[in-house]
């Protein structure tokens, strides 16, 4: 998806049980579009934004981990029927531009 000059690829996982393998499918997916993107484009890092989208809240080191990692972490709130964010991914400029 297109925000601007930026590209913001999101993976979005469904949860079994534990989140613990689907973050790290998560995060190396992530990784690997970005390369791709940045390898066919010769984007910048910083022109690449990173999301990652569970069906199920992961633990708080997870969701510490993946915003250390500088990618965007989401999740579904079912019974709310909205999307909560990380600490760091509330606090982003770029998901108030999304509509979360």
């Amino acid at each position: 998806m297109k925000l601007g000059r930026a590209t913001l690829i999101v993976e979005a996982k469904t949860v079994s049980a534990d989140t613990d393998q689907e973050v790290r499918a998560a995060l190396a997916q992530l990784f690997e579009y970005r390369w791709l993107i940045q390898r066919r484009k010769s984007s910048s890092i910083s022109d690449v934004v990173l999301r990652a989208l569970f069906e199920k809240r992961p633990s708080e080191d997870e969701i510490e981990f993946l915003e250390d990692q500088s990618i965007l972490v989401s999740w579904a709130a079912s019974r709310q029927q909205r999307i909560c964010h990380g600490p760091q991914t509330a606090s982003k400029p770029i998901v108030k531009r999304l509509g979360d």
